[in-house]
């Protein structure tokens, strides 16, 4: 190798390609994404939903809602509480 590969300018155009590589694998930004004159809804608080700004309180109410029914344990009271605990903590996992 030669002296000009160690040079400052050469350590200079590695440096622009690694960082110009890097750049083109990451992801745009999801604020780039966005139109500039994207429709807004007349909120204070407001969510991106992929097409328009839309106000916090009406997208709040079209979420689904999950709920996970819980398995009714056997309580005695012959069963320490501890034991009714991890039962419940084992369906968990099941």
């Amino acid at each position: 190798m030669s002296e000009a590969d160690y040079s400052r300018d050469a350590f200079r155009k590695m440096r622009e390609r690694q960082a110009a590589a890097r750049q083109s694998e990451q992801q745009q930004s999801l604020l780039e994404q966005i139109q500039v004159d994207a429709e807004m809804d007349d909120a204070t608080i407001t969510v991106w939903n992929g097409q328009k700004f839309e106000a916090y309180d009406k997208w709040l109410a079209k979420r689904p809602v999950a709920t996970e029914d819980r398995q009714e344990t056997p309580k005695t009271k012959s069963e320490p509480k501890r034991a009714v605990e991890q039962i419940e903590q084992e369906g968990l996992w099941e």
